[in-house]
């Protein structure tokens, strides 16, 4: 990822709280920078086993070489995520960018499963 000609480098510190077979709730590290605007939180999934998933903001039908991109905009006080309408079965990536003055700063990245 690059930002003003600078690449970001992402890290691996997307902690999971819990996880069922329909959600995954995760937690980052809060930016400690006063100009942080918000984060933009990315699910990503890739179906593994099944034909038809439903993530967070939408049901989505798809075939088994799809992938689909949710985000969401969080407040910069909020460093926590719940992930829900998550199917089994499913591998997840997650992203979570922080922006500040319209730019990515701090950048985190993982792969989830939701429980079988």
């Amino acid at each position: 990822m690059k930002t003003k000609g600078e690449t970001l480098s992402v890290s691996s510190q997307i902690k999971t709280l819990y996880k069922t077979e329909s959600e995954i709730s995760i937690e980052w590290e809060k930016l400690a920078n006063p100009k942080l605007q918000y984060y933009d939180v990315s699910e990503l999934l890739t179906l593994v086993e099944t034909s038809q998933c439903s993530s967070q903001v939408s049901a989505v039908e798809v075939d088994q070489n799809s992938r689909k991109v949710e985000r969401v905009r969080l407040p910069p006080y909020v460093n926590s995520h719940l992930l829900s309408g998550l199917k089994p079965n499913t591998k997840y990536e997650i992203g979570v960018i922080a922006i500040v003055d319209h730019e990515p700063t701090q950048a985190s990245h993982c792969h989830l499963n939701c429980m079988d």
